[in-house]
């Protein structure tokens, strides 16, 4: 197991040139400093932030096209992989997304903001993801595709056939998606004193075909701020449970269930429970 640092008085100058030597066991520093280029982590591999280190992705405010969209400031697609302390800022797309193959990923204490395309997305098309864990980050400003894009639904932070899941002790606030979202075919998602607040959309999709989560000790509210107002001028709901439907084949997907929410708090929401079972028939229509 090795140590390396980087920095711009270091040998390794780079985030890719880091990544290039390092192996799994292998600990990586980050020295202050903007790197204004994407991670991409090898498998066991650790990257802790000094304090300053920012992962900068070059968006200031323009509006952006489809293809900028897909940008990704970290990408995790190897297993055992740590990301600590980094500030993740100015991404065209998402702050951090896990694809399969991102096993038991741990992020902590990290920031993220700013970003168009949703602020974290784990999702696994095939075989689930497993073991990701959220502890101590800050999320804020992000999927700011509704400023941009006619469907303002991007996830903020976002689950998709993911097991085993934990997030706690996080705060995400002011996008314009969906807060945080247990969704398709996930199971075993817990969600601790999470807090929530100023989403144009709704708060916590507890469950969208999602199975066995669990939300607890968590706040849940909107400040009316009228930057995060839905078109008729109403905040988003706070809790929602649903099999929402988008084509033929969601039909083969799980349904929700065994879902436990607890000790939570919920303030000035549009709604403080609602439980779906929708279809949707077109752009922006439903059932």
């Amino acid at each position: 197991m090795t140590e390396y640092t980087v920095g711009a008085n270091e040998g390794l100058k780079t985030l890719a040139a880091a990544a290039k030597v390092a192996k799994s066991g292998d600990t990586i520093i980050v020295e202050a400093g903007v790197y204004s280029e994407p991670l991409r982590p090898p498998a066991g591999t650790t990257w802790i932030a000094a304090p300053g280190a920012v992962i900068d992705g070059g968006w200031k405010g323009q509006k952006m096209t489809g293809a900028d969209a897909k940008a990704v400031a970290v990408l995790v697609n190897k297993p055992d992989v740590t990301v600590r302390g980094f500030e993740i800022r100015n991404v065209a797309g998402k702050g951090v997304a896990v694809a399969e193959g991102g096993d038991r990923f741990l992020m902590e204490d990290c920031e993220i903001h700013h970003t168009v395309n949703g602020g974290m997305n784990s999702n696994g098309t095939g075989t689930p993801i497993v073991g990701i864990t959220i502890r101590g980050c800050h999320v804020h400003d992000i999927a700011l595709s509704g400023i941009w894009y006619e469907t303002p639904v991007n996830g903020c932070f976002l689950f998709k056939s993911c097991h085993d899941v934990l997030v706690e002790d996080t705060l995400i606030e002011r996008g314009y998606g969906e807060g945080i979202a247990a969704g398709s075919r996930s199971i075993g998602v817990t969600f601790r004193r999470v807090t929530v607040r100023d989403m144009r959309h709704l708060l916590m999709y507890v469950a969208n075909r999602a199975q066995n989560v669990l939300v607890e000790d968590c706040v849940l509210y909107q400040q009316g701020l009228a930057e995060f107002t839905q078109g008729d001028g109403d905040v988003g709901a706070a809790l929602v449970v649903g099999d929402e439907e988008s084509g033929a084949k969601d039909d083969r997907w799980q349904h929700s269930e065994n879902i436990t929410v607890r000790r939570c708090v919920v303030w000035n929401a549009g709604k403080l429970f609602e439980v779906r079972n929708q279809k949707k028939m077109g752009s922006g229509g439903g059932q």
